[in-house]
């Protein structure tokens, strides 16, 4: 009975240390077996504290190097752009012109000054400035200069030159010019300005339906029925929507004189002859380029040749509810001169 329960107690404590080494023994060779798998070979959507610290350090000479490639290639571009600069600034300049007057004749000793523009950046610029006078036959010119282009300044005491004669002969132009045919500048010589009425309505509101809207342009104010120029406007239909085009007809008429046109860049004489009693500009809605406004100088003479003088007129035919909108200004020579020189000193308030 006794051997039985020895035998007994023998195998339960066999089966505890079975037991306890299977689940709370030390197993070191599976565990090492898996870090090393998780170091040759780690998961994509491994986290950082899974990579080793060594790892974090090997891109920094690639990022060294694409800094460099990026500073060579910077370089090489400022190198380029420097280059095409400079190139710009070499260019030959050689610019032969001529001045005359309003009468063709030569103009000498006018003052010139041309301006050599040079690119100093990508976004500034510079000059060099040369400067000469005109010969007696008014003749002039800047030879062997070198830069992107030139512009130029002419002035002489009692002559005037207008900015669109510049404009319109500028470094195009003079590129293309030789000692044979050169560039001409027409300046124009003053006579001296003589008394003048100058005077401006901004704010004119014009029928559509065609009423006449009557103007004495001496005194520089309505005179409905009894002025020196009648104008009518006239917009089919009378009712509009604002953006939609409509057919307008505009109508100027001076009956005791008329209109020219100003063709050349100075408006400082009356012509002799050429005007026409009554000036029509019509729009008609299908125009390619159609638009509600009207604006133009023109020479005019009232009074069977007693006045002559200049108008500027301005037409915003839109407006949808009538009148429409209108501004007219004008320089007038009362003494029955062409001269149309004007000096603010000696402009006159027209008597009302």
């Amino acid at each position: 009975m006794k051997n039985r329960h020895l035998y007994l107690a023998v195998l339960a404590f066999l089966l505890a240390g079975l037991i306890g080494w299977r689940f709370f023994g030390v197993q070191p060779a599976p565990t090492m077996s898996l870090r090393v798998e998780q170091k040759s070979l780690p998961s994509s959507s491994a986290s950082p504290t899974d990579i080793p610290k060594s790892s974090s350090s090997r891109p920094a000479p690639v990022n060294a190097d694409a800094a460099v490639i990026n500073a060579v290639a910077v370089q090489s571009r400022v190198q380029q752009f420097q280059q095409a600069l400079d190139a710009e600034n070499a260019r030959p300049i050689n610019y032969y012109g001529k001045v005359i007057d309003q009468y063709g004749e030569p103009v000498s000793e006018a003052n010139v000054v041309g301006n050599v523009m040079l690119n100093v950046g990508l976004e500034s610029s510079g000059y060099k400035t040369f400067t000469t006078t005109t010969d007696p036959a008014g003749l002039f010119q800047f030879t062997d200069l070198r830069g992107v282009n030139i512009g130029l300044s002419i002035t002489k005491s009692g002559y005037e030159i207008g900015k669109y004669d510049l404009a319109s002969n500028g470094p195009d132009k003079g590129g293309h010019s030789t000692p044979a045919d050169r560039v001409v500048f027409r300046m124009w010589k003053l006579h001296g300005a003589e008394p003048m009425v100058h005077w401006q309505l901004n704010r004119i509101g014009l029928a559509v339906d065609g009423t006449a809207s009557s103007f004495d342009l001496v005194a520089g104010k309505r005179a409905d029925g009894t002025g020196d120029i009648a104008i009518r406007f006239t917009r089919t239909p009378l009712s509009i929507e604002r953006g939609k085009p409509f057919d307008w007809v505009l109508t100027f008429q001076i009956p005791t004189g008329g209109f020219a046109e100003i063709t050349g860049p100075y408006a400082n004489e009356a012509p002799t002859n050429g005007y026409q009693p009554t000036i029509t500009i019509a729009e008609p809605a299908s125009a390619k380029d159609w638009t509600p406004s009207f604006e133009h100088a023109y020479f005019f003479t009232a009074r069977n040749g007693q006045v002559f003088g200049r108008m500027t007129v301005h037409l915003v035919g839109d407006y949808v509810t009538p009148p429409t909108h209108f501004e007219l200004e004008v320089y007038a020579n009362p003494a029955g001169s062409r001269n149309l020189e004007f000096d603010a000193a000696k402009a006159y308030k027209p008597k009302q």
